[in-house]
């Protein structure tokens, strides 16, 4: 096989071998869709209400957050197991993750919150672009002494906000959130996981890894789900909706499997320790 096409084969199997995983994802995704849903139109009334609506969105983010770090520590022990070396057939028996993750959750919320504070900041920059752009092309219009379009300007700047909220940023916590959940399941020290998924930001793959993620399972499913095809009477209309939706479903959790099985093949550091077994012998006295 050849290199380039080793990884993403090597990270679909590795997907492949785990249906039961891959099952509770896909049930995942529209569980969080209704509960984020609901979480739209609870009223606000009262102070056991306002408590209620804030318990139910922590609620959500910790099981989306567990599922997350779950899928991809398994992957990770799927792609760089613990070699035996020894004269004897022995399979060591693995620990479940359900708890080590459970555990490493306090970290993963801080980076949550975080990660969705510095998106909002960057939405709420991309409404004030078109202010910043007005000045910014009349200097440098007079700098220059050529018309400068504002509109141009303010497309810059939407260009490097949208670059930096959709690749930039989501790939730098996507490597803190590989580290973060090495560290609480193998320990190693936190800050060497961090240091060793910070270099993730080198490797092409990684960004290649994430383009094909955007669009594949963001892009498509926009397209495929708000294209209206001319079709006649209801039943076609609403059956060509809910096979939309699927297939859009279907792509957004597929890329995100793939996704995170890759990311856990590129992240190699601590390396696994080996078990080494010998054969007993008897004492010839």
């Amino acid at each position: 096989m050849k290199r380039w096409m080793s990884l993403p084969a090597g990270s679909w199997r590795v997907v492949a071998r785990q249906p039961l995983l891959a099952l509770m994802n896909l049930a995942a995704l529209p569980v969080a869709a209704l509960a984020a849903w609901g979480w739209l139109y609870l009223p606000d009334t009262n102070v056991p209400l306002v408590l209620a609506s804030l318990l139910l969105a922590v609620v959500l983010c910790l099981g989306l957050l567990l599922l997350a770090q779950y899928t991809f520590l398994s992957y990770y022990r799927q792609h760089h197991p613990m070699s035996v070396a020894g004269s004897l057939r022995f399979q060591p028996r693995q620990r479940s993750l359900w708890r080590p993750a459970w555990g490493g959750l306090p970290p993963l919320l801080l980076w949550l919150l975080v990660f969705g504070g510095i998106c909002w900041a960057i939405s709420s920059l991309q409404q004030r672009t078109l202010d910043w752009a007005k000045p910014v092309a009349s200097w440098v219009t007079m700098f220059t002494q050529r018309p400068v379009s504002f509109y141009s300007v303010n497309a810059i700047f939407t260009g490097a906000l949208d670059f930096l909220q959709w690749v930039a940023l989501p790939l730098l916590f996507l490597a803190l959130f590989a580290g973060l959940g090495g560290a609480a399941v193998w320990g190693g020290g936190r800050r060497r996981w961090l240091r060793h998924s910070l270099g993730l930001l080198r490797l092409p793959q990684y960004w290649i890894a994430w383009l094909i993620f955007l669009a594949v399972s963001y892009w498509a499913p926009i397209q495929i789900t708000t294209w209206t095809p001319m079709l006649e009477g209801i039943p076609i209309a609403t059956a060509s909706l809910l096979l939309r939706l699927g297939l859009a479903l279907a792509l957004l959790f597929l890329g995100w499997l793939l996704f995170l099985s890759v990311l856990a093949r590129l992240l190699k550091f601590p390396k696994q320790g080996m078990i080494v077994l010998r054969r007993s012998t008897t004492d010839p006295a």
